[in-house]
C-alpha cells in the first residue's frame, strides 16, 4: 500500500498491509505510531481523500477515546491540530455524534474538537452524556447563533465572519465564550474589539477587559492610553488581576483618570521627585486593592513616604541611590507587613542595614540582584534575618563564595525559587543547595562559569522537586542535557 508523503522510513513496514482496515488495525497496536501516522495522513490531503475508510475509522477512534476519557490531553491536542488544519478535506470523515439542544434547535458537534477547546464543554459532555449514556445535552444559556459560531471555531480554529459583526454582537459572543471557557474564541473576539477602541470608551473597555480577564484586549487598551501622553502611564502585567498606574505628574488630567481606575489599580509607580509632592500623600492610600508601590525611579528619600499604607505587601526600591541603612530602617518601620521587597542594585547598603530585614516577619520574596557589595559576612546577616524566604534573587552577587551558599542551604528551608545568575558558586556548594533545599522548584544558573557539567547533573539528581532549570551559557553539552532529561523528564530546561 502507498503510504502518506514524507512519512519517516520507520513506517515502511506498514506498507505491507493489504487493506485500509488491516493498516488501521496494525497501527492501533502501537498508539505512538498510530498518532504520528495519522498526523502525516492528514497532512497528505491526496492520500487522505483516497483512503477515506482509514481516515473515518481513525478519527472515530480518537473521538470515542477522548469522549470516554481514554485519550491524554496532549495527544488529543495533537490530533485536533491537524484536523483543524485540514478540516475542509477531513470533514466528511468526522463523526458529529453529540447533539447540543439550544433554543429548541439542534447542533451536532464532535466531542474531540469541542472538548479540547473548552473545559466547560468537556466537563458538561462527561457528566451529561458519557456518565448518563446519552448522545445529547440541553443548554439553557446562550443562543443557537453563538453555539453555531462555537462549532465553527472548534472545527476550524476560526470564525469566518466574526470581523464583520458589530461591537455589541461581538461583546455578546465574548461574554458567552468566557462563561463557556473557550479561550481561543475569546482571543478572536478580543482582536475584533480592538478596532472599536477610541478615546471616549477606552476606560470602559479597559475596566471590562480587566474584570473579565480579556488579556489581549486589556493590553491593547493600556497601549492605546499610553500613546495619548496624558500625564500618566499604565503598566500591563501578565497576572490578570494586576494593573499598574505610574504618575508622571499630579495635574488634573492624570488625577481624573486615576479616579476612574483606582478601584482596580494594584501597583502605583512614582519616579523622579513625585514622592516629595502633596499629590503623593493624597493618592497613595486611595487604591483599595493596592499591592505594591514602586519607587525604583525616585531620586530622594521623602518624608512623605510615611504616608504609604502600613499594610502594603510589596515594595520596589531598586536602584535608589538614597536608600542607605538609615532609609532602609525607616522604610521597614513604615511598611512592616511586606511580603516582597526588591533592593536590587542598591550597592550603598552596608552591613549595618541588613539586620533591619529581621523586622519584616512576613517577608517571602527578596531581590538582591546586583548588590555587589554583599560578601559572606553580610550574607550571613541577611540569611538569619530572612529565614522564611521562598524566593531569593542573588544575580551578580559575586562576593558571595561557596561558604555563603553552603550557609544558604542550611538557613532557608522553605526556599522554592533561587536565582544564582552570574554567581561564583562551584559544584560542591551547588550540591549542598540541591540536597538541603528540599522543596526548591526553580533554579537559575545562567552564566555560572564555575559549575561543571558533572556538578549540574549531580545536583539535578539530588533535587527531587525541581521543575524549572535555567542553564543559559552554562558549561553543559547536548549529552549532558540528555542525561538531565533522563533523570527528570518533566523538568523544564532553558538553555
Amino acid at each position: 500500500m502507498l503510504l502518506p508523503a514524507l512519512l519517516p522510513a520507520q513506517f515502511e513496514r506498514y506498507a505491507k498491509a493489504p487493506t485500509e482496515l488491516a493498516l488501521f488495525r496494525a497501527l492501533i497496536k502501537t498508539p505512538s505510531d498510530f498518532l504520528r501516522f495519522f498526523e502525516y495522513a492528514c497532512g497528505d490531503e491526496t492520500w487522505s481523500q483516497k483512503h477515506s475508510e482509514f481516515m473515518h475509522d481513525s478519527i472515530t477512534l480518537l473521538t470515542l477515546r477522548f469522549f470516554q476519557d481514554n485519550l491524554e490531553m496532549d495527544l488529543a491536542l495533537r490530533a485536533v491540530k491537524v484536523l483543524r488544519e485540514h478540516f475542509s478535506i477531513l470533514e466528511p470523515y468526522i463523526p458529529f455524534i453529540i447533539e447540543i439542544i439550544i433554543e429548541d434547535q439542534k447542533v451536532e458537534i464532535n466531542p474531540l474538537l469541542l472538548g479540547t477547546q473548552s473545559k466547560f464543554f468537556r466537563d458538561l459532555l462527561r457528566m451529561e452524556c458519557k456518565d448518563k449514556n446519552k448522545k445529547w445535552v440541553k443548554l439553557n444559556e446562550g443562543s443557537y447563533e453563538i453555539i453555531q459560531l462555537v462549532k465553527e471555531f472548534s472545527n476550524t480554529g476560526n470564525v469566518g465572519n466574526l470581523w464583520r459583526k458589530e461591537k455589541n454582537e461581538v461583546l455578546k459572543i465574548i461574554h458567552q465564550a468566557t462563561q463557556w471557557e473557550i479561550p481561543g474564541l475569546v482571543s478572536l473576539c478580543e482582536g475584533v474589539l480592538e478596532r472599536y477602541i477610541h478615546r471616549v470608551n477606552v476606560i470602559e473597555m479597559l475596566l471590562s477587559a480587566h474584570q473579565e480577564h480579556w488579556m489581549h484586549l486589556k493590553k491593547a487598551c493600556v497601549d492605546f492610553i499610553n500613546d495619548l501622553n496624558l500625564g500618566f502611564q499604565l503598566k500591563y502585567f501578565a497576572a490578570p488581576d494586576y494593573l499598574g498606574f505610574e504618575f508622571l505628574d499630579f495635574k488634573d488630567n492624570a488625577l481624573s483618570f486615576f479616579e476612574q481606575l483606582r478601584s482596580v489599580i494594584t501597583h502605583l509607580i512614582f519616579s523622579h521627585s513625585l514622592t516629595e509632592e502633596a499629590g503623593f500623600s493624597n493618592v497613595v492610600n486611595c487604591c483599595p486593592n493596592l499591592i505594591c508601590v514602586d519607587l525604583s525611579g525616585s531620586l530622594t528619600f521623602s518624608e512623605r513616604l510615611v504616608d504609604m499604607p502600613s499594610m502594603l505587601q510589596e515594595l520596589d526600591v531598586s536602584q535608589c541611590s538614597w536608600l542607605d541603612q538609615y532609609a532602609l530602617k525607616k522604610i521597614v518601620e513604615i511598611c512592616p507587613q511586606l511580603t516582597k521587597l526588591s533592593l536590587r542594585s542598591n550597592v550603598q547598603i552596608t552591613h549595618m542595614g541588613w539586620g533591619e530585614l529581621l523586622k519584616l516577619r512576613q517577608l517571602k520574596s527578596l531581590d538582591l540582584a546586583r548588590c555587589h557589595q554583599i560578601d559572606n559576612d553580610e550574607f550571613k546577616i541577611i540569611l538569619r534575618a530572612c529565614a522564611g524566604l521562598e524566593v531569593l534573587n542573588l544575580e551578580e552577587c559575586k562576593k558571595i563564595t561557596d561558604k555563603g551558599f553552603e550557609e544558604l542551604a542550611y538557613s532557608i528551608p522553605k526556599l522554592t525559587h533561587l536565582n544564582l545568575t552570574r554567581c561564583t558558586i562551584s559544584d560542591v556548594a551547588l550540591l549542598e543547595v540541591a540536597t538541603k533545599l528540599r522543596i526548591m522548584t526553580s533554579l537559575n544558573l545562567t552564566r555560572c562559569e564555575y559549575l561543571s557539567e558533572k556538578g549540574i547533573i549531580e545536583a539535578v539528581k539530588q533535587s527531587h522537586t525541581l521543575r524549572s532549570l535555567n542553564l543559559t551559557h552554562c558549561n553543559i553539552s547536548t549529552t549532558g542535557l540528555e542525561a538531565i532529561y533522563k533523570i527528570n523528564p518533566s523538568l523544564e530546561m532553558i538553555t
